[in-house]
């Protein structure tokens, strides 16, 4: 928790690089608590892909949701869940504004 709130707050200073390298170290602690499939990790991995897109690296943020998205699917196996739909809703306002509709 601690080491989430350190990230964020980085995050909100404009710490970008800094918060990047925590919620990566954050990703390899859920994933050591929960699994690789935990939708505690698959929160994580929005996080890092906010940050990525915050660096100026739109791919790999897009990779990121993607990867998010998926492992949310998987772990509340239904398509039409509502954490499910708002994540994807962001995803696609993120592809919209940045004009690249052909990563989808």
């Amino acid at each position: 928790m601690l080491l989430n709130n350190i990230a964020w707050l980085c995050k909100t200073q404009g710490k970008f690089a800094e918060a990047a390298k925590l919620y990566e170290h954050l990703h390899e602690e859920k994933i050591s608590a929960f699994g690789p499939n935990h939708l505690e990790v698959a929160i994580v991995i929005d996080e890092r892909a906010w940050v990525a897109n915050a660096l100026g690296r739109p791919t790999d943020a897009i990779a990121l949701y993607k990867k998010a998205i998926a492992m949310r699917e998987t772990c509340l196996g239904d398509p039409n869940a509502v954490e499910l739909a708002s994540s994807i809703k962001l995803v696609f306002a993120f592809l919209i504004l940045l004009g690249i509709k052909h990563l989808i």
